[in-house]
């Protein structure tokens, strides 16, 4: 398991998330792994990199997610915003 190593969580989730797009499995499991990454990134206290993955997941939910999923990603960025603020 990766409790307590979040950077071998970060670079874990980083190798599936290229796999992932290799493999084009969806922009569904991409927004999803995105989301996972930042956050990682976020528990990290690496809110630049977070801001980051939830921003790419954001934009995926936008183009192919419910507004459900789109409402998520926004307050997670929103979020992360204000922590980098």
């Amino acid at each position: 398991g990766y409790l307590g190593k979040p950077e071998q969580a970060s670079e874990t989730l980083e190798a599936a998330l290229a796999d992932a797009r290799r493999a084009a499995l969806g922009p569904q499991v991409e927004a999803s792994l995105l989301t996972e990454l930042g956050n990682i990134y976020d528990d990290r206290l690496a809110f630049t990199e977070a801001e980051q993955a939830f921003s790419a997941a954001l934009s995926l939910q936008r183009l192919h997610g419910t507004p459900l999923d789109v409402a998520r990603a926004q307050s997670r960025v929103g979020l992360i915003q204000i922590r980098l603020d």
